[in-house]
């Protein structure tokens, strides 16, 4: 049986790993949450939030 054997510096290897996907992300890629889409702020969420009523005074006689 033969091997090739690179020999790489820590940054390469680190690099080459960072770029490895498991092989289930490969045979499911919709299972993937690296490509899960980014939650960006919603300005019509915030407007729709009903604020909570603020404690009053007369509560604690």
């Amino acid at each position: 049986m033969r091997a090739i054997i690179k020999v790489v510096t820590e940054d390469e290897y680190k690099l080459w790993l960072l770029k490895q996907k498991p092989n289930y992300v490969q045979v499911f890629p919709d299972k993937d949450p690296s490509a899960a889409p980014a939650k960006t702020a919603d300005s019509t969420k915030a407007a729709l939030t009903v604020p909570a009523p603020a404690a009053t005074a007369s509560i604690a006689k």
